[in-house]
């Protein structure tokens, strides 16, 4: 109990100190607008509101890696709920898709999956339009959204859309240029055992200055 209540008093301690500061910018702000410096006062409002997202964002996604209990989870969902921003809808989906502090709801997980612009939530509903696992296999849409999300830079997405390319299937023609390309990429960007394995077995090696 300890454990957890003085992270909590420190933080409700930074918490306050944040918002004397906001109070006064705010003050300033409303003088701004008065005196119709309307671009300056908008200015700092967005830093003021960037940065309360990003509070919650941060203090969900520290519960969210914590989770040492289930009431870990349900705090980390509501500072995402709070945050409103991409990051945290993709972890919002996450956690209705695996019922993680929230029952399970594909329905909703599919939801913020599609309004989060990140890479990771692109790669997840690529995997799930490929698999069919909870709608409708779709590889066409799968695939469009896998290459996406390589071509960000998502590990996960540049392995999976590498190995892909290391046969004929229903989804792409063999290319080993291709799968060179993104195993090549993946292992760069830390996937580098799974990735490196594939390099090794398909000698992607060779076809790596063919890119």
């Amino acid at each position: 109990m300890k454990r957890v209540i003085i992270p909590l008093i420190a933080l409700s301690f930074l918490v306050g100190e944040e918002g004397n500061n906001t109070a006064i910018n705010l003050d300033k702000m409303m003088l701004e607008i008065n005196n119709k410096q309307y671009d300056k006062a908008i200015e700092q409002l967005e830093v003021i509101k960037k940065k309360d997202a990003q509070i919650h964002f941060l203090l969900g996604k520290a519960y969210f890696n914590k989770h040492l209990a289930y009431t870990d989870y349900k705090f980390a969902f509501q500072h995402f709920q709070k945050a409103k921003t991409s990051e945290a809808y993709y972890y919002l989906g996450l956690m209705y898709e695996n019922g993680l502090g929230v029952p399970q709801n594909i329905k909703e997980a599919l939801r913020y999956y599609k309004i989060s612009t990140t890479k990771e939530a692109k790669y997840r509903l690529a995997m799930i339009y490929l698999e069919g696992k909870y709608v409708l296999k779709d590889p066409q849409k799968g695939l469009e959204l896998l290459k996406r999300a390589a071509k960000m830079g998502d590990p996960r997405a540049q392995y999976e859309l590498g190995k892909l390319y290391l046969t004929d299937n229903d989804i792409v023609t063999k290319n080993l240029e291709e799968a060179a390309k993104w195993i090549y990429l993946s292992a760069s960007n830390g996937n580098f055992k799974p990735a490196q394995e594939l390099w090794n077995r398909y000698k992607l090696y060779n076809y790596q200055n063919s890119q």
